[in-house]
């Protein structure tokens, strides 16, 4: 089935009058309700020519005049060839005190029989058949058009005439067609949407989308937060509807399969104007019921006593909302347990609204009232633990949807210099510190002292804003430090930290402000079991067995020694493996003299297989180039 989208004249370029020399090439020779005497009747169509006269019409196309299904095609004595069409429309249309969903067209006197068969749907405009003059046309070339809102029982008049003025269910074909000229309500461009008012009670729009009509807009205007509620029902094919904002970017769809209804639904849909556009899937052609509705929605209480609870922390909580004529306060509340870095910024504003921070009597602590749309903030450091409440408001009646943002992050727990230096004390398992530096707190320090030499491992991260992190020693020199670009997270890691007392530093870039999570380990290094010289070395023993020493090189502790004897010639088979940075492998005779050595480049393990002779011999395992790494030294000497 194939649904009308609208009507058009049978000839021609289908935008034609009745008047003949008008410009259009035709003309009407016989009117719809003319009085024939000759008949005694009246005309129940209209008799359509060319302009030119005489019979040089002849065989012209005649088409159709709207999209439709040939529900009967034949040949009488009146009409010779002659085909009836039925034109479903895509909603009822009421004519005469007649409703009706289907019209019926009928084309008389057709040069042959026409060229399209019962059951086959046609387009509004293609050829159906040819001017001719078929039946009783008198010898003169036309195309006799009716136009019937019913068929069958009723309507068995096939002559083209009835001797009473026009039965009920025929219509004047011309003035039908410039009434119904598009059956479209909705525009079919953003720019020609149909407009809609809706509300909490749903409106329902019936119309048809298909090849010829291949997208519907209705335009819709919301002044506050809503609930929409959108339904797309009583289809026949597929279709699919999508939500967009005023400049046509998508903000929701449904697109289920075949005819399966659509849905779209959001709450707290931000004031402001939308279109809804429903389109037919892949060719598809369908009526449709489109049902909208939008309920205005308030999440925030409009006073003290009905104030939305929230729950704030170092990340910052958004909360959508609207404050207008009919909603001049919005008021949220939250608790803290303790001090904190306080931070509020109202942004999205439309109109101007203002900003109230208040305590739990409702006593002003702050307020932010810039002129217009400027956004609007507050910013408090160590804002007293206790229940407080923000007061949205729209200035002077102004009604504007928002933005309002919340975060209250601990307050500064670290000291500001090295003498009032937070005390933390680490350990292998990462301990995390989270506070905040910014204009008004330029510096974060933490104190920390370990008793041996450590592998330290520092980051900063959760930054919203540019900080660096220096380490100093107790003299406050730095040893290290970590200054990445914007809010990039920042990383100290040292294999081999000295024993000492040290300050962690966190700063503030150029101003910038933001909290941050510290996370800070100091895992002891393993202790030195091997001597640093030759005359201190370790004494092992190099037998058939394998033997392994764990140990640590590094910029403190550059050499580590190994010494054994070997009585008689030994196979010594040395690897040097568990790198995590460079370290070489090299064997030296009694008299310091290297024998043999490995020094493969970065982590790559080192290996020496060397025939030993009786005598005493040095493993020395060398950090390269103050390379810091832990290893395993795995010695075998196989007798020769």
């Amino acid at each position: 089935m194939r649904l009308s989208t609208g009507f058009r004249h049978p000839l021609g370029n289908g935008f034609l009058t009745e008047i003949a020399g008008d410009g259009d090439g035709f003309h009407v020779e016989a009117n719809f309700n003319y009085y024939n005497p000759d008949f005694s009747a009246y005309h129940i169509g209209e008799d359509w020519n060319a302009d030119t006269g005489g019979n040089a019409d002849l065989g012209l196309p005649v088409y159709a005049i709207s999209n439709g299904t040939v529900v009967e095609r034949g040949v009488n004595d009146a009409f010779g060839n002659y085909l009836f069409i039925r034109h479903d429309l895509p909603f009822p249309i009421t004519v005469g005190g007649i409703t009706t969903s289907s019209v019926f067209s009928m084309y008389g006197h057709l040069q042959n029989p026409a060229i399209v068969p019962v059951d086959q749907d046609v387009a509004m405009g293609q050829q159906i058949g040819n001017m001719g003059y078929t039946g009783m046309a008198d010898g003169n070339a036309h195309v006799h058009l009716e136009i019937r809102l019913g068929y069958g029982a009723g309507y068995q008049n096939m002559d083209g005439y009835s001797f009473d003025p026009p039965p009920s269910g025929w219509v004047d074909a011309t003035d039908f067609i410039n009434a119904y000229r598009t059956l479209d309500t909705a525009g079919n461009t953003m720019a020609t949407a149909r407009v809609v008012t809706i509300g909490s009670t749903p409106a329902t729009f019936n119309d048809y989308v298909g090849p010829s009509d291949t997208s519907d807009y209705f335009r819709f205007a919301t002044d506050r937060a809503t609930n929409l509620a959108l339904g797309l029902t009583g289809l026949t094919a597929d279709a699919d509807v999508y939500l967009l904002n005023a400049q046509g970017a998508e903000v929701a769809h449904s697109y289920n399969f075949g005819t399966a209804s659509e849905a779209i639904n959001i709450n707290s849909l931000a004031a402001g104007t939308y279109y809804v556009q429903v389109r037919p899937y892949d060719g598809a052609s369908t009526n449709y019921n489109l049902s909208i509705s939008a309920t205005a929605t308030d999440q925030a209480g409009n006073t003290m006593a009905t104030a939305h609870v929230v729950t704030i922390g170092s990340t910052p909580a958004t909360f959508y909302d609207y404050v207008g004529p009919y909603d001049t306060n919005d008021y949220f509340r939250f608790t803290t347990a303790g001090a904190t870095n306080f931070a509020l910024s109202l942004t999205g504003l439309t109109d101007d609204a203002d900003v109230y921070l208040l305590n739990a009597q409702g006593t002003e602590v702050a307020h932010s009232y810039n002129f217009g749309t400027t956004p609007e903030t507050i910013n408090i450091n160590s804002l007293a633990a206790g229940t407080y409440y923000v007061d949205v408001r729209g200035y002077n009646d102004a009604s504007t949807n928002f933005a309002l943002s919340l975060s209250a992050a601990t307050a500064d727990q670290a000291g500001n210099t090295m003498a009032t230096a937070r005390t933390v004390t680490l350990g292998s398992t990462a301990s995390t510190f989270s506070d905040y530096v910014g204009p008004a707190d330029a510096n974060d320090y933490y104190k920390f002292v370990t008793t041996g030499p450590t592998k330290l491992a520092l980051g900063l991260t959760g930054l919203t804003d540019d900080a660096d992190v220096y380490l100093l020693n107790s003299q406050g020199v730095e040893v290290a430090h970590s200054y990445n670009s914007g809010a990039a997270s920042e990383a100290i890691n040292i294999n081999n930290l000295a024993a000492g007392t040290y300050y962690i530093q966190v700063r503030p870039y150029d101003g910038a402000s933001t909290n941050y999570n510290l996370s800070v380990s100091a895992t002891a290094n393993p202790t030195d079991l091997a001597g640093n010289t030759m005359a201190t070395a370790r004494a092992v023993s190099l037998g058939p067995t394998h033997s392994t020493f764990s140990d640590y090189v590094g910029s403190t502790d550059a050499d580590d020694y190994f010494k054994f004897v070997v009585t008689a010639p030994t196979k010594l088979a040395a690897s040097l493996t568990g790198l995590s940075d460079d370290a070489d492998l090299y064997l030296y005779n009694s008299n310091g003299t290297e024998v043999a050595h490995s020094y493969n480049f970065g982590t790559a393990s080192e290996a020496i297989n060397f025939n030993l002779s009786a005598g005493t011999y040095f493993v020395d395992v060398h950090s390269y180039h103050t390379a810091s790494t832990n290893y395993a030294l795995d010695l075998l000497g196989t007798p020769l």
